[in-house]
């Protein structure tokens, strides 16, 4: 896959994910979204393991961040 449209198929999802409902989102909805979005089939294998590894990467970003913050408030309380 080319780095130019690995590039616009990151941006794409990433964007979706910051805008959605994490609750009612689906894998299949973001790529379907970022399909229409970009006018690209992103349901062939190699896009379709592109997307999954940018959602899990946004998802574990998420986590991290919030462990973060609980860290930050939970030491604050102690202190």
């Amino acid at each position: 896959m080319e780095p130019e449209i690995q590039e616009r198929i990151q941006k794409t999802v990433r964007k979706i994910l910051e805008e959605s409902d994490m609750e009612k989102m689906t894998e299949h909805k973001i790529r379907k979204q970022a399909s229409d979005e970009l006018d690209l089939d992103l349901s062939v294998p190699p896009y379709k393991a592109f997307v999954r590894q940018v959602v899990q990467s946004f998802l574990e970003q998420q986590q991290e961040e919030e462990q973060e913050e609980e860290e930050r408030c939970f030491t604050h309380i102690y202190i």
